[in-house]
């Protein structure tokens, strides 16, 4: 997997800005697999299980993962 960032770049890393919509980007935490994020009529969230979200809907993956990094101990991942 991939670790998606937002300023910094090397092999193991993706721009976010590279991931199409359609990607599935996942979540860890401490390590764990804890979800992935997902789009519905609310917004961009963690989904960590059937209509179970991690920390609230936003607006773009951006502020999601923003948010994900800075709030909690979140990281980010796509498939390679």
């Amino acid at each position: 997997m991939k670790k998606i960032i937002i300023n910094d770049n090397d092999e193991n890393t993706k721009y976010l800005s590279e991931i199409s919509l359609e990607t599935p980007i996942f979540v860890k935490e401490s390590g764990k697999l804890i979800g992935m994020i997902i789009k519905n009529d609310n917004g961009w969230i963690v989904s960590v299980g059937a209509d179970i979200g991690a920390y609230g809907y936003f607006r773009s993956r951006e502020l999601l993962i923003r948010n994900g990094m800075k709030d909690f101990t979140y990281e980010f991942f796509v498939e390679d």
